[in-house]
């Protein structure tokens, strides 16, 4: 029995219950109210009302039903919820550090602690065979209307949609939420990862490290909203590999090859949301690095390359409490990340506003993370530092190596999909 992957079903609870007098108000608004004129419409002149039909301010084409009118009210739902609990205004917050206080001991644990406003969480459902099925269909581009070529053209377009949002690029940010989705999968437990888009729901949403990334959810929603038959896991991580790709001088991006494929899916509860703490805490040394990316099954060269991403983006102290760039241009990918560890003199500090511990250059216009400094203080993590600081092209090959493999961590596509996939 095939169905849909947009169709929405609820498991036999309460939840699916309630939505019986909404399904009642759409079957006679649509069959009972609206096909009355057009069926007399057509019987009298052989002419057809103006194709489409809206409930509930949602527009459905002929082919759509009750299942995609939810699929499109959950997109709105999480737009508004996006909007609602992003900043105000998009304005870059500057510290004026002035004098830095110097601290003795730079492995102490800060006193800060992001605090996040998200009280509730979307959710939403598959029509499958069985009662027990959990996830939403993966991605289907072809025969459904909608191409990869379309969606990347409309992800594209948010890049530059918020030209007052720190240095003019949501890029950044788009690319820390695909990286971000990615990094929880734990190799041991085989769970994890970027499968289920489990960063809709608690505790996953309201992780430290997540912090500030319903703005790039909440841009990416859109999309969504106008191809509402990809998934939150493929779009946020096909997102994230085209953010990449914008940022790379145009003379270099053919050096970078980032193999992405479709077919994830998405969680319709939080039975496989992965526990708090998995992502990497920037205040810890070099054991708990290489510890967290070994738990992803990443060796040292693919760690160190997927900490060069710190070339982009920014730290932001209403976020996170740190502050500052990494990289005098944060919206290039470069190996500047790399070349700046080993160059600039780096001077311990805090953020006087939140007390979180980073490291100042000379002139204070850069900033590193504890966990930046603590690659060149162990040899091995020195060794790949250094070599792709002088070696850019080797750094582009590597960190494509291990981005590529950060995007499939946890998947398993079923035959179905994958013959999908190679036949489109």
């Amino acid at each position: 029995m095939v169905f849909s992957m947009w169709s929405v079903r609820y498991p036999l609870n309460l939840t699916r219950f309630s939505l019986i007098p909404e399904k009642t108000a759409y079957l006679w608004d649509r069959y009972a109210i609206h096909a009355s004129p057009c069926i007399l419409q057509k019987l009298y002149n052989g002419k057809q009302l103006e194709p489409g039909y809206v409930f509930n301010g949602i527009k459905l084409s002929k082919y759509e039903g009750f299942n995609d009118y939810l699929a499109y009210k959950v997109a709105n739902e999480a737009l508004a919820e996006g909007k609602n609990s992003s900043p105000k205004t998009l304005t870059t917050f500057y510290s004026s550090t002035g004098e830095l206080e110097l601290v003795e001991n730079t492995r102490k644990i800060p006193s800060f602690e992001a605090i996040s406003d998200v009280d509730d969480v979307m959710f939403t459902g598959v029509e499958a065979d069985s009662d027990d099925e959990q996830i939403i269909r993966a991605t289907k581009f072809k025969g459904q209307g909608t191409s990869q070529k379309h969606v990347k053209e409309e992800i594209k377009k948010i890049f530059h949609s918020a030209p007052e949002y720190d240095d003019g690029s949501l890029a950044p940010i788009i690319l820390r939420l695909s990286w971000h989705c990615c990094a929880t999968f734990d190799s041991n437990s085989k769970t994890g990862g970027s499968n289920g888009s489990t960063m809709r729901y608690v505790p996953e949403i309201t992780d430290e490290g997540n912090t500030g990334l319903d703005i790039a959810r909440a841009a990416l929603e859109p999309v969504k909203q106008k191809f509402p038959l990809i998934t939150y896991s493929d779009l946020w991580t096909l997102a994230g590999v085209l953010a990449l790709e914008s940022m790379c001088d145009p003379v270099k991006v053919a050096q970078l090859n980032i193999n992405w494929m479709p077919g994830r899916t998405d969680c319709i509860d939080n039975s496989k949301v992965p526990p708090n703490g998995r992502l990497p805490f920037a205040y810890k040394d070099a054991n708990h690095v290489r510890s967290t990316f070994h738990r992803m099954g990443f060796d040292v060269p693919q760690t160190v390359a997927l900490c060069g991403a710190h070339c982009i983006g920014r730290c932001h102290k209403r976020f996170s409490g740190w502050e500052g760039k990494w990289t005098h241009n944060p919206v290039l990918f470069t190996n500047e990340f790399f070349r700046a560890l080993i160059n600039e003199e780096w001077i311990s500090g805090i953020v006087p506003e939140t007390g979180r511990q980073q490291y100042y250059n000379s002139d204070k216009l850069l900033m590193m993370l504890n966990t930046d400094i603590e690659l060149t203080m162990d040899s091995e993590l020195r060794f790949w530092v250094e070599k792709y600081a002088n070696d850019e092209k080797l750094f582009f090959q590597m960190f494509s190596i291990a981005f590529s493999k950060l995007l499939e961590l946890g998947i398993e596509r079923d035959p179905i999909t994958l013959e999908i996939i190679h036949s489109s």
